[in-house]
């Protein structure tokens, strides 16, 4: 091989290289967002997932039928609504077993 044609080879050889490096850090910045962009869909997956079990968790939550609601609007206006005490007031801060399980119990 003459000087020139190494010399050309070289010249070649960098060229390529020059594209590499431009290409590598293409690749570097097209990573990096991915990444980001990866980070941020995990976040708001995890948001969501969230979300949906707090949707769930408040749809197995029972709901008070409309009398043991108005009962129970009735015992935290301050009245008992049990059998042996109905219609007298709670004392400041009292609380009766009885009225509780009425508006909470699982019988009907």
């Amino acid at each position: 091989m003459e000087k020139k044609q190494i010399y050309d080879k070289f010249s070649d050889v960098i060229i390529e290289l020059q594209t590499l490096i431009t290409e590598t850090t293409e690749m570097k910045q097209l990573i990096s967002t991915l990444i980001e962009e990866n980070a941020e869909l995990t976040i708001e997956n995890e948001h969501l997932r969230n979300q949906i079990m707090t949707k769930q968790n408040a749809k197995k939550q029972p709901r008070l039928s409309r009398s043991r609601e108005n009962l129970r609007k009735l015992y935290e206006s301050g009245f008992h609504i049990c059998n042996p005490s109905y219609g007298r007031r709670l004392d400041d801060g009292e609380s009766c077993l009885e009225c509780l399980d009425i508006i909470y119990g699982s019988n009907s």
